[in-house]
Formats: structure tokens, sequence, C-alpha cells
């Protein structure tokens, strides 16, 4: 901590020293904005230039919001989504069109958007703007492009994993509109060896992923345009587990077939306005979005949760004076969800080493829940004078389903030193909903209040020339009201979760951008972090499951010529944290007798006692894991590289045809992502990871092996 405090004081002292170093000395171009004020004046139809180089990449996989994970501060979870600056997954929120958004990824980490409607994609990862709320992680902002005014076009692509189709073209001379469709392949090629039954799970029938996106606008006059926006996405997938699987060698109740089916359906309708002179905008936005969670598994069990949600936003703009712009707006939201459960369900948390179905409560619930939440912001920028900018903010959140609200300030201070340097600092409070599971009557504790976190940003960015650019990010993030939940030696059990834990998290973050030019553009990032989470029941202090010390990606991309443009990616990361298992409990293991099975059923006979001993093999029971100190030990460093290539041939009105290679993880590294407890010991480890008791069967879980893939695209 001391040292992070040195480096903050370090950058408050290095701003007026580069300042001066610099003598006013100025240079062509500007720099990036980080406030927009007014109307954009980009073109709308068009992705913008930042977003494109984001989006080719090596490693994205023509996947366009793959390339968040080459940015500083971002790195996965186990279930593949981000992580921000030491917050967990779910603490971010998603934005599409300015619509909060559920569902952003594929159950396989793949994002939902064809990359060729993505307009701009923006990652805050701290101290957010105001028009933000429900998160204290960070706020991942996607917007999709309006449709072009050109002849139509046909535009298809494929890969090994993915085929996709787009039509786009204008229909009036005031409109235009794209529908675009998405579908994964894998669920078509002959992969018998695939449903092998490796580790006690077979597929019946391989996941299909797909999405859409379909956009009109009309605009109306020079002042009003109308757009209509629908979109969603779907997953599913069947399979089936048996003994041989290691969750259901603990619980038996997991054996049995297994389908999920989660996805969404969205309708929007877009009011957009602005004057003449673009000193004043406004939209209003009318959504309806379907979503549904369908999972059925193991021994009869069931999680259903449909759910409708209305929303209705309203943003307004305005540059009051040459030196204040003010913003406001106001949303509401109304989810109504359909709970169908009827399944084992464990109280989990991020402090929890194991979070197994074995002894959970088998809860069954069949009610309708409302909930809704109202939001409004306002903000105000100031021109203090040539050099110094500040805004004043603050948002407004009320839960009703928690019966509670919360009014958060947002600063942001600026200082210009000259066209080549300029410092910032940035405050603010944020809170978060806890996760549904968590405040259900029933299922969690609907008494719990909202996470809440503030968050503090120090800047520093620096153009070295034309072409590169620098900047430098303390940030520290102070967590509470943590959702914790609560052990069964606690009086309160039944309350299943409470709010008592907190944590912070602190570190500071490179940035080194070199822009196209000598045909070729790339970025290093690098991240120093730490961050730690408090059990305030049991005062014990523990490193977060995401807590990565050094993050390190550099992203380069040539073009050789006309047609071809190459490019690589190399990441390297600390290695996340586990919790090992020490010893075993065997308390719990039994023995079937066979003569009291006889004893028990004499009707049957030997025969029927046999097969009843045969019927209880699989619920003897096996040891359950005995846990060492929590998040006490780190795998492996993580590291990879990817490929690719890329060609392009051009032609006339916009059409091309292309062809790509990817490579991920040319160098075919192994990297470990978890240890496991494997009672079935299936592909047993020869070799103890730090912390494992001796003679404990363990299981390691493996990333990507090295994995090419062949794609094209053509458009018409």
């Amino acid at each position: 901590m001391e040292a992070f405090k040195l480096t903050v004081f370090g950058l408050l002292f290095l701003t007026p020293a580069l300042a001066a170093a610099e003598n006013e000395r100025g240079k062509s171009g500007t720099l990036e904005e980080v406030i927009v004020t007014g109307l954009k004046r980009q073109d709308t139809t068009k992705i913008s230039e930042e977003s494109r180089q984001l989006f080719s990449i090596a490693g994205a996989a023509d996947d366009p919001l793959q390339a968040i994970y080459s940015l500083p501060g971002v790195t996965f979870s186990s279930g593949g989504e981000p992580v921000i600056r030491g917050s967990g997954a779910e603490d971010n929120i998603y934005y599409i069109d300015s619509i909060p958004a559920e569902y952003l990824f594929h159950v396989f980490g793949n994002s939902i958007f064809n990359k060729n409607l993505i307009q701009r994609f923006e990652l805050y990862s701290g101290a957010f703007p105001s028009r933000y709320g429900n998160a204290t992680g960070g706020v991942i902002d996607v917007t999709l492009r309006d449709p072009r005014h050109e002849e139509f076009s046909t535009t298809i692509s494929a890969s090994f994993l993915l085929t996709g189709v787009l039509f786009e073209g204008q229909l009036s001379e005031n409109s235009a509109f794209y529908a675009s469709y998405r579908r994964s392949l894998l669920d078509q090629f002959d992969t018998d060896s695939l449903t092998e039954d490796e580790d006690g799970v077979s597929i019946t029938d391989f996941p299909v992923a797909q999405d859409y996106q379909v956009k009109y606008r009309w605009d109306v006059n020079r002042k009003n345009s109308l757009s209509f926006i629908a979109a969603g996405a779907e997953d599913d997938l069947q399979a089936e587990a048996d003994s041989n699987n290691d969750y259901v060698a603990r619980d038996p109740d997991l054996a049995g077939p297994l389908s999920y089916d989660q996805g969404f359906h969205s309708q929007s309708v877009v009011w957009s306005w602005s004057s003449d002179s673009s000193v004043k905008e406004a939209n209003l936005i009318v959504s309806h979005i379907d979503e549904f969670l369908n999972l059925d598994y193991g021994n009869e069990q069931t999680v259903n949760t449909p759910a409708d949600r209305y929303v209705i936003r309203f943003d307004y703009g305005q540059a009051i004076s040459d030196k204040h712009h003010l913003t406001f707006g106001v949303n509401t939201s109304t989810s109504k969800y359909d709970f169908e459960i009827a399944a084992k369900i464990p109280t989990c948390s991020d402090f929890e080493s194991d979070c197994s179905t074995a002894d959970a409560e088998f809860i069954t619930l069949n009610d309708e829940v409302t909930v809704k939440t109202k939001d409004a912001y306002i903000e105000d920028v100031i021109s203090l004078n040539t050099k110094h900018t500040v805004t004043v903010a603050a948002h407004y959140t009320s839960y009703d389903y928690l019966e509670t609200s919360q009014i958060e300030p947002r600063l942001r201070w600026e200082y210009q030193a000259n066209d080549n340097l300029k410092s910032y600092a940035a405050f603010g409070m944020h809170s978060q909903s806890p996760e549904l599971a968590e405040i259900i009557d029933g299922v969690g504790n609907a008494n719990l209040d909202v996470e809440k976190a503030k968050h503090l940003v120090l800047g520093l960015e620096k153009f070295l020339s034309v072409d590169w650019l620098f900047r430098a990010e303390l940030y520290y993030k102070q967590l509470n009201n943590v959702v914790i939940n609560i052990q069964p030696s606690e009086p309160d059990f039944a309350e299943r979760y409470s709010n008592d834990a907190e944590g912070n998290a602190y570190g500071i973050e490179f940035f080194l951008k070199k822009e196209l030019s000598d045909k070729w553009y790339g970025w290093a990032a690098l991240s120093f972090g730490k961050t730690e989470r408090k059990d305030l029941r049991s005062g014990d202090t523990s490193p977060f499951e995401y807590d990565k010390p050094v993050i390190f990606n550099i992203a380069v991309n040539y073009q050789l010529n006309d047609f071809w443009n190459v490019g690589a990616t190399w990441t390297y990361q600390s290695g996340a944290l586990y919790t090992p298992v020490v010893g075993l409990d065997t308390s719990n293991q039994t023995s079937p007798n066979l003569l009291e099975l006889l004893l028990q059923n004499p009707a049957g006979g030997l025969l029927g006692a046999i097969t009843d001993l045969l019927d209880q093999v699989n619920l003897i029971g096996v040891a359950d894991p005995i846990y060492g100190r929590f998040n006490s030990e780190r795998l492996p460093d993580y590291h990879r590289l990817d490929l690719r290539a890329e060609y392009t041939k051009p032609s006339e009105n916009g059409r091309y045809w292309k062809f790509y290679i990817d490579v991920l993880n040319a160098y075919d590294q192994d990297n470990v992502e978890g240890y496991e407890y494997s009672p079935t010991d299936r592909d047993p480890l020869s070799y103890t990871p730090a912390g494992y008791g001796e003679n404990i069967p363990v299981a390691a879980e493996h990333g990507i092996g090295i994995f090419p893939s062949l794609g094209f695209e053509v458009r018409y």
C-alpha cells in the first residue's frame, strides 16, 4: 500500500514537471476526447477507427468483443466473462444502445454481435460517468451503427465454428435497414469422438448458439429520426452426467440428463432529436426484453426463470453557454419474473471454497416477482478556462424490491497542460443490487442492502509524438456491503445471505499505443494490481479470486501490402488463485451390507438383495474434501501467443471478399486453469499441486491448446 501511495504522489508531482519540460510545445492533431459533449459528429453508419483496430487484432477470432481482454486491467472469469480491475464478472453492467443488457456473451464466451454492426465500443474501468448505474465493477457500452444509405448488399461469413449473413440497404431517400443472423456450426459436424464419456459427461445434442440484430432508421426530417431495433440471442445444449463425473460422485442427485436453454429477444423504438446547431439533443427509448433461462438436470431438478422487462429511457443534453454543457436523463425499468424452481440450491459466494450441492436444501418455489428500478442523473461539464475542466454529476437509483434508494456523486477534473499532455482525477460513488438469487424470498434474503463502492482514479496522458500515445492510470476501489453466504453454524443461517463483507482493489496501469502509420499499429498494456475481500463475521481477510498481480498484453498489426494484413497478440497473466485440499473427511462413507438388504426385502430373495446392492454402489458416498487456507495458492502463470493473417480483395461500391487464418495459442502452451478434487480419480495428476495434501486425487483443468481456424467473408 505504501508503494501505491508513493506512486500517487509521484504522478501528481510529475504532471507539472512534464508540462514545464514541454514548454508549451504544440503538435499536429489533438488529444482523444474523454468527455463527449454535444451531438456526436462522426458518421454513425461506420465503425469508429479505434473500434476497428480493436476488432482486427489477433486472438479476437473475428469476435468484436474478445479484444477487450487486451486492454489494461481486464482478465477473464471462470465463466469466460470480463473481470475488470479486481471486481467480479457479476459486478459489471453491459449496455446495448443505451439499454442495460443481461446477456452479452454466449455460453462459450463469444459475444452476441456481428462485428460489422458495431459502431463503437467503450470500456469504463472505474469512476464511470453518471449516466451509468447499478454496477460496482466496470461498464461495457456497445453502440450499434445506423444502416447505410447504399444499394442493397449481402455479406456472408463463415468459419469452422460460426456462420452468418447480413442484409443491408436503402429503402427510400430517408430510410435504410439491416438484418443480421449468425449460428454456430459445431452441431453440423460428425464429431463422434467429442461425445465420448471422458469425464462422466456425454453430449447428447451439441450446443447451438445463435443471435440476430435488425435495425431500421427513418430520418423524418433534419431534426428528428425514428429507429426500430430488434435483437436476440440464444444458447441451448443437451448432455448427460453419470457416476464417473466428479460432481455426481459427491451428489448422486446430479446424475441424469441435462438440458440448458438461455437467451433473450428485445424490441426497441428510439426517437432522436437535435437542434440545427447541434447544441441540443434528446433521445427517447422504449424497449421490451423477453429473457429466459430453462435448466433441467439430474434427478428431476429444474430452474426456470423467464422474465419480461420493460424499459423507458430519456436523455437530454444542451450547451448552456460556452462554459457549461448540461446533460440529464431518467430511466425506469420493470422486470416481471415467473419462477419455477425445484432443485437443491446451495448458498454460494466469493468467500466459499466449495459450492457443493450434496448437502444443499431442496427448494421448491413457484412465484411471480416484480422488480422495479428508477434511475436519474444530471451532469454539468464546466470549462473553467483553457486548461481546466470540471465535471460535476450525480446519479440517483431507487431499488423498489429492496426498498432503498441511493444518491451517488460523481466528480472529474482535467488539466490540459498543453496539446501533448493532460492529467485527470475522477471520483465516483456507485451501487449495485445483489444478484437475483440472493434477494428472492425462499432462495435468498429479501432484506439485503445494495452493494456499494467508491472509485478513485488518477491519470496522466501524453502524446510522445504524433503517432505515439502514453497513458498511466492509478485506481483505488473501496467495496462495502458485499454479499456473503451465511455458514450453517451461524444462528441466522436461515437468512442464507448477509452484507457482512467488504473489500478493496488498487493498482496502476500503463498503456502505450502506436496509431496507424508506416503500415502498422499496436499497443502494449501493463497492469499491476491487488484485490482483497474481508469476511466481517470471521474477521478473515484473503485475496479475491481474481487477484492478478501482473497482466501484460501486446498487440501488433502490420499491413504487408494492399491485400495482406498480419497480426500477433501475446498475453501474460499471473496465475489464478485456488484453495488447496489438505485432507479428506471419510465420516460419511458407508458400505452397503448384503445381509441387511436381504432382511429388508426377504420377498426379493438373494437376487433382489444383489440388485439392491448394485443399485447402492453409486450411493455409498465419497470422502468430503478438507480445504486449507482460502485462496492461498496460485496456479502457474498464464501466457499464450495468437496469430492472424487476413487477405482482403476489394472491388467497386464497397464490395469485397476476404479470407483469414487464426491460430490461437500458437506455441501450444499448456495453461492450467484450475485444480479440482477428483473423487473418481479420473485423469489423475502425476504431481501434487502446491498446498495439496498427499494422496489427494486431483484433476487439472486445462485451457485451449493450439487451435487453428479458417474463415471467409464476402460482400456483394
